[in-house]
């Protein structure tokens, strides 16, 4: 389970329960690694495959390092009862410890451990193996052999349940990769153990039935030759009979051979049967019984190599109740079983790591498309909106081909529609702009809604024809639009380069203003250039259509400075308006004008009279505001 994937490690066991549920999965989990280790598969002698740290490796995934780590700890403990020694749960804890650290790293577990095994486990295994229980180098690397096939067993088989944990939880998040990868090694691995356990029980009890017919064998000529040597032999001492014949006879130095009375006295030996009354007697295979000294310190597999066959058999034919105690020692037989069981771990552990690698080549070559499929769709938003090309990769693997060749066609389609959205975005965003100021409409796409503003300092301008009613009646409807279309498009034209802000026509009037919607220091001079524009283009187009025998209009053009609330008001066909005082002043300083000038209010000669060169018209009344400082604007003071 890789990092990425780590986002879910916990979901299962939150789920299960509380902020307590970690600490009681770890104690679940650490009663199931001691029974791994409990309900072990022996091999053959004191080599054992275990379990337990496959309930560790869980406890890594699901509950975290430190967790996971004292999960290991009883079954490793465990360890000690086992096989008598405590380097073993050194080694096992130093898994834990290993794999807990590199398991963030490591997409798959079985990788983590081996690396453990390949870079510190085996040769720390090897090393202590060899220096306190002084066992050889070949049987220190049969062990360490074993227990690295025996690690990737576990590890694999700890991502298998944890995969498997999904079902049982609302997580359906399951890698594919990682689930081909663990079956990629299970399918090779778990039958080469099963093979390699049948192979050792077989080789086991085939050698023991070699064991039992040698010494059934021996018995038999021993027998004879003890008969023969009473039948031989002259009243004397039977006792010294015996033994003679026994001295006589060509035995292999692993044969003991004890001749015993019916009252358990022995009457000749030969070799070592000497089978202590202190050791153990184990029920062996065709009627052989396996002898073991006392234990005291030795480890396992010492303790084994000191081990006896036995076979009793019957002598009453040579003297009434007496027995033949035929014995063979353990370790050759031993010996050839760790030769036997050395290749084929030593075959298991190199198709292991063939296997592990096989399986990341595999993976990469049969998931890979499909990481790059879903990499290229979580990008897909981003380069289309970019305009970026959608890159979807092949896959020689017909199916991901199929599955990315109609995703490629999904892209394409998607393409297009946001083409289309985007041109017909571009198109709306158009009209909105038009009706409204760009802070404005954004400001309503991105919230919804817009709230009116107070501006301390704007500059209003109206404009209106005079005479309009009686030129208006000389002209047609359709005429009359388009004149004042005309006329209002170079307003607007004059308007936004310089920086004012149209609010609205009513009939034959125009209104704009300077300085909303964002607030600027020279919206009183902007207004009065456009201001001048307006007048210079109204008298050149009234000598025009005077030329043409036609009435031309005549403008008036007041502007005024001071406070107003700007802003939205309704649902419906909506347009950004100003309120206040000032408007109003702005239009009776229009109505206060004269055609073909530019009238200004007092405000607004304050702000514009190092600029313009204005003419104090005195104080005139104005409807509804009583006398008030008026001026004439006629040019710019560069152009007095």
């Amino acid at each position: 389970m890789s990092q990425a994937e780590a986002n879910g490690t916990h979901s299962f066991v939150q789920a299960a329960g509380g902020q307590g549920a970690p600490v009681a999965g770890a104690c679940v989990l650490a009663l199931l690694g001691l029974a791994g280790n409990y309900f072990s598969l022996p091999l053959f002698f004191g080599i054992d495959l275990v379990f337990g740290s496959i309930a560790t490796f869980v406890g890594i995934r699901l509950l975290g390092r430190r967790l996971g780590v004292l999960v290991a700890i009883p079954s490793a403990l465990y360890t000690i009862v086992l096989w008598d020694q405590p380097y073993s749960a050194i080694i096992l804890l130093c898994e834990a410890t290993f794999v807990a650290l590199l398991a963030p790293r490591f997409r798959y577990l079985a990788l983590a451990d081996a690396a453990f095994w390949l870079a510190l486990g085996g040769p720390l295994l090897m090393a202590l193996f060899w220096i306190f229980l002084g066992l050889p180098i070949s049987v220190s690397g049969l062990v360490a052999l074993k227990q690295f096939v025996n690690g990737i067993l576990n590890a694999s088989l700890a991502s298998l349940i944890l995969i498997g944990l999904p079902m049982f939880s609302k997580r359906r998040d399951v890698l594919f990769s990682e689930l081909l990868f663990t079956i990629l090694v299970l399918v090779i691995l778990v039958p080469g153990v099963v093979l390699v356990s049948i192979d050792t029980r077989l080789s086991k009890l085939d050698l023991e039935d070699s064991i039992g017919d040698k010494l059934q064998t021996t018995a038999a000529f021993v027998k004879s030759e003890l008969r023969y040597a009473k039948a031989a032999s002259v009243a004397g001492d039977q006792d010294a009979t015996a033994q003679a014949a026994l001295d006589r006879l060509p035995l292999e130095k692993d044969i003991g051979i004890r001749y015993v009375a019916n009252n358990g006295r022995t009457i000749a030996t030969i070799g070592n049967p000497d089978l202590s009354s202190s050791g153990t007697t184990l029920r062996g295979n065709g009627g052989l019984e396996i002898w073991l000294p006392e234990r005291a310190d030795a480890p396992t597999l010492i303790w084994w190599k000191r081990a006896k066959y036995v076979l009793r058999s019957d002598a009453t034919d040579l003297m009434q109740g007496s027995a033949l105690v035929t014995t063979a020692q353990a370790e050759p037989l031993i010996m050839r079983l760790q030769e036997r069981n050395r290749r084929s771990f030593l075959i298991l552990g190199g198709l292991t790591v063939v296997t592990i690698l096989l399986a990341v080549l595999a993976t990469h070559i049969l998931a890979r498309p499909l990481q790059d499929l879903g990499l290229a769709s979580s990008r897909l938003a981003e380069d289309i909106e970019k305009k970026t090309p959608v890159d979807i990769p092949d896959s020689w693997i017909r199916e991901t081909n199929a599955l990315a060749e109609k995703f490629r066609n999904m892209a394409c389609a998607l393409v297009k529609s946001y083409s289309a959205i985007e041109k017909e975005k571009e198109v709306s965003d158009d009209l909105l702009h038009n009706i409204l100021p760009r802070e404005i409409a954004k400001e309503i796409k991105e919230r919804g809604a817009t709230a009116a503003k107070h501006f301390d300092a704007v500059t209003v301008l109206f404009t209106d024809f005079k005479g309009f009613t009686q030129i208006a009646e000389k002209l047609s409807p359709s005429e009359l639009v388009a004149e004042i279309h005309t006329c209002f498009i170079e307003f607007d034209a004059i308007v936004t380069r310089h920086g004012l802000e149209k609010i609205k026509t009513i009939g034959d009037a125009y209104m704009c203003a300077g300085g909303i919607p964002v607030p600027n220091h020279s919206h009183a001079r902007d207004a009065v250039s456009a201001a001048l524009e307006i007048r210079d283009f109204m008298l050149r187009y009234q000598r025009s259509r005077a030329a043409s025998g036609h009435d031309g209009f005549e403008i008036r053009i007041g502007i005024h400075t001071g406070p107003v609330i700007a802003g939205i008001v309704g649902k419906k066909k909506f347009a950004y308006d100003i309120w206040g005082d000032t408007v109003n002043t702005a239009s009776r300083i229009e109505s206060s004008g004269e055609a073909g000038f530019v009238n200004i209010s007092e405000a607004t000669y304050q702000r514009v009279r190092d600029d313009f060169h204005c003419v104090h018209r005195g104080q005139i009344a104005a409807k509804g505001k009583g006398l008030m400082d008026m001026y004439f604007v006629k040019s710019h003071s560069n152009q007095r």
